[in-house]
């Protein structure tokens, strides 16, 4: 029994966990930003807030797993 499946479900929950920590973050903070630059903070809403939230979500998951499995 190898110890691989076991990194792995640590990996995926623990990035499950951050990003449901980080999301509703970017999700406030993203129109925030766009309306303090003077534009419609409606446009940062639905596609763009989903999209950033799903780029940080890989960033979160592919960098857990370089971390922690490493040369593995």
């Amino acid at each position: 029994l190898t110890t691989q499946p076991l990194l792995i479900s640590f990996i995926v929950g623990l990035s499950l966990w951050i990003t449901v920590f980080i999301a509703p973050i970017l999700a406030i903070l993203i129109p925030l930003t766009i309306k303090a630059l003077k534009f419609d903070p409606a446009v940062a809403s639905g596609p763009f807030i989903t999209t950033i939230i799903d780029v940080t979500t890989l960033i979160i998951y592919f960098g857990l797993a370089t971390l922690i499995l490493g040369g593995v």
